[in-house]
C-alpha cells in the first residue's frame, strides 16, 4: 500500500492547531451523537485532538488515531492538562488494530480525502468494520465537491485563512489548485507566508473528491448501511443545496 502523501501538511502541528483551534462548528453535532450512542468513541485522523478532547471532557471514553507523530505529540500534551479518559495511538486508518471495539467511530473534517485509491479506501472500511460494535455507528463527514472550485484558474492564488503564531506573528495562507478529473484528485498547493515577509513555504494538500452517489455506493459495497445523511453540521437532511455529506452508518 502506498504511503499517504499528506505528511508534510501535518508536520508543523503547532501551525495546524493554531489554524483550526477556533473552529467549533462541528462540535455540537459530534457531542450530540456521542451522547446519543455512547462510547467508547474512536476518532480517526484525530490530529491535535480538537474533537477528541472535547468528547473526553464530556465524560466519554475516547481514543484518537492519527498517522502523524507531531500531531499526536501535541494532542498528548494538550490532554495531559486534563484528567479525561482519552488515549492517542499512532496508526494508519487503512491498516490498524487496536484490539477492541467501539460504539461510535468518527472520521471527520474531510480527512477521507487523503485516501486517493481504491485499495486505501477499502482498507479503511475493513478496519472500521473490524473495530465497530454490532450496534455501533460510523459517522463520516466531508464536503460536497464544488464544480466552480475545481475549474479555477491554476495560475491564480486564492485566500485560505490567516492565523496568529505568538512566536512570529500573523501567518497568511493562500492556495492554487489543478483538478485531475480522471483520478478525481484536486492537486492543491498551500502557500504559507509570515506577514511582512516575502518568504513562503509551499506544501501540497492533494484531496480526493467524493461525490454523494458515488460515496453511497462505496459504503454499500464495503459492508455499511446508511441510516441518515445530513447536509451540514446542523443535522438537517441533505438536499441539493447542502454543502456537506455526513453519513451515519451501521455494519451490514
Amino acid at each position: 500500500m502506498k504511503s499517504l502523501d499528506c505528511g508534510a501538511l501535518y508536520e508543523n502541528a503547532k501551525w495546524y492547531d493554531l489554524q483550526h483551534r477556533d473552529y467549533t462548528e462541528d462540535l455540537p453535532m459530534y457531542r450530540s451523537l456521542a451522547n446519543q450512542y455512547g462510547g467508547p468513541v474512536l476518532e480517526l485522523a484525530c490530529g491535535t485532538g480538537r474533537i477528541t478532547l472535547v468528547l473526553a471532557s464530556d465524560g466519554h471514553s475516547v481514543c484518537g488515531l492519527d498517522v502523524s507523530e507531531p500531531m499526536l505529540t501535541l494532542a498528548r500534551k494538550k490532554a495531559s492538562k486534563h484528567r479525561d479518559d482519552v488515549r492517542f495511538f499512532q496508526g494508519d486508518v487503512r491498516d490498524f488494530n487496536l484490539g477492541r471495539k467501539f460504539g461510535l467511530i468518527l472520521f471527520p473534517f474531510n480527512s477521507i480525502s487523503h485516501l486517493h485509491d481504491q485499495e486505501s479506501i477499502e482498507g479503511m472500511f475493513a478496519c472500521v468494520r473490524k473495530h465497530l460494535q454490532k450496534e455501533g455507528r460510523f459517522i463520516i463527514s466531508m464536503f460536497i465537491p464544488n464544480p466552480g472550485y475545481l475549474v479555477r484558474d491554476p495560475s491564480q492564488r486564492y485566500p485560505v485563512s490567516t492565523f496568529t503564531d505568538p512566536d512570529c506573528g500573523d501567518i497568511v495562507i493562500t492556495e492554487s489548485n489543478t483538478y485531475d478529473p480522471v483520478r478525481q484528485i484536486n492537486h492543491i498547493t498551500w502557500f504559507y507566508r509570515i506577514a511582512g515577509s516575502d518568504h513562503e513555504i509551499m506544501i501540497q494538500n492533494n484531496m480526493r473528491m467524493f461525490f454523494p452517489q458515488e460515496f453511497r455506493s462505496l459504503l454499500h459495497y464495503n459492508g455499511f448501511r446508511v441510516e441518515t445523511v445530513f447536509g451540514g453540521y446542523d443535522m438537517r437532511p441533505q438536499n441539493k443545496t447542502s454543502p456537506m455529506q455526513i453519513y451515519m452508518c451501521r455494519r451490514v
